[in-house]
């Protein structure tokens, strides 16, 4: 028989406890996942656990396992109450693993914190292409340590940092980051209150920036912004107009390349 190369387990309740806290936290069915995964028999390459409450618990048990695993390129651990410790874990298993290049980490408290734990992992990592982080409270402080991997990493192309809180201020620290980064094609920001001021620097950044094809500013008037006001456009806003596209509301970064 042809080995198992993709399973899905999305709201499966793996560990007892389901999304409104009921029921009793046990990792032993993980605890099994995970051993299967470090098995050098493994042959999976995409694993979808989305929604299934692990925790930063479970999420250690499974950084142990991707420590070792030799073969998974994708894996979803969206909407998993991982925490900051969590994704810390996550984060330290990708110091060595050298096989996942999507990873979705969307929607779990991974907080400033988290980010700035990830951020430092993947500043070695050179296998990550693709990176959600959409919905986790990153605020500004977080949005500083992504720029900081965004100066380093040649590796990351797509990066969702949708609704997040990242704030004007936030946003800035992103857009400097641009300027020096040469691998990032795709970055969402949509949903992140970012004003007038910190949009324009986009279009600066893209002076120096000569990757990036895809931004996604939905709901910030991307656009009008630039235009308002301008008799003649500037080369900078034109340059942004003309080089990005659009994503549809709530859509995600493109798959790795």
């Amino acid at each position: 028989a042809a080995p198992l190369r993709t399973l899905r387990l999305a709201g499966n309740v793996l560990c007892g406890v389901d999304k409104q806290g009921t029921g009793i936290y046990t990792a032993d069915g993980l605890s099994k996942l995970c051993d299967a995964i470090s098995s050098e028999h493994c042959r999976l390459e995409a694993l979808d656990m989305r929604g299934n409450c692990i925790f930063a618990v479970g999420a250690a048990l499974l950084g142990g396992a991707l420590a070792t695993n030799r073969t998974l390129t994708t894996l979803d651990l969206s909407d998993n109450n991982l925490h900051i410790n969590g994704a810390a874990s996550i984060g330290d298993a990708l110091r060595v693993n050298r096989t996942l290049r999507e990873l979705d980490l969307g929607e779990n408290q991974v907080q400033a914190a988290g980010a700035r734990a990830l951020s430092q992992s993947l500043a070695s990592n050179h296998t990550l292409r693709t990176l959600k982080l959409s919905r986790n409270k990153l605020l500004e402080a977080g949005a500083t340590s992504v720029g900081e991997l965004l100066r380093s990493t040649q590796s990351l192309k797509h990066l969702d940092l949708g609704d997040n809180g990242l704030g004007s201020a936030g946003a800035t620290h992103l857009a400097e980051a641009l300027r020096s980064n040469r691998s990032l094609v795709g970055l969402n920001l949509c949903n992140n209150h970012i004003k007038e001021e910190a949009r324009l620097l986009f279009a600066e950044a893209l002076k120096d920036n000569e990757s990036l094809t895809e931004l996604n500013l939905k709901d910030e008037g991307i656009g009008a912004a630039l235009m308002a006001g301008a008799a003649a456009p500037t080369k900078a806003a034109t340059k942004l107009l003309e080089r990005t596209k659009t994503f549809k509301r709530g859509a995600q970064p493109g798959p790795a390349a």
